[in-house]
């Protein structure tokens, strides 16, 4: 709220109690004017308000993609592939599309960790050769045509 960018305005969902308090005890009440945290994004309506950016940041209901259109900026927090998935779906149905490029954070060129069979819970060695580091996803939606 207190960006560069000189942000007027502010939409959040959240529905994770634990966060839903943290955004409570976090942001100031001279900022209430300034945001709107919605706890069940069924409660939103489309083409209500224009937004500039949206971020995705869980999984995303068919409510959801609705506030996409032409013009805004989609920001996917991770890898997040079945709601990249899903959006892109959504879009194609409504004669949109949102090319996410990936901004990753790098790659892990070696790990090794430990496992648990899930019947007999005995360890088993994990190696990674190469892994791309979580990172986002970053497009524009535009017109198909």
């Amino acid at each position: 709220m207190t960006h560069p960018a000189n942000i007027d305005h502010v939409t959040t969902t959240e529905s994770n109690a634990f966060c839903l308090e943290q955004f409570a005890a976090n942001i100031p009440e001279e900022y209430s004017d300034r945001y709107d945290l919605i706890a069940d994004d069924s409660n939103l309506i489309p083409g209500q308000r224009r937004y500039d950016l949206v971020i995705v940041d869980n999984s995303v209901s068919k409510q959801g993609c609705a506030f996409l259109d032409s013009g805004m900026i989609c920001f996917v927090e991770g890898r997040r592939t079945g709601t990249r998935q899903e959006i892109q779906g959504e879009l194609a149905g409504r004669g949109l599309r949102c090319n996410l490029a990936n901004y990753n954070r790098g790659r892990r060129y070696f790990s090794m960790g430990l496992k648990r069979t899930k019947k007999t819970g005995i360890p088993y060695p994990i190696i990674q050769i190469a892994k791309a580091r979580k990172g986002c996803w970053i497009g524009v939606v535009e017109p198909t045509v």
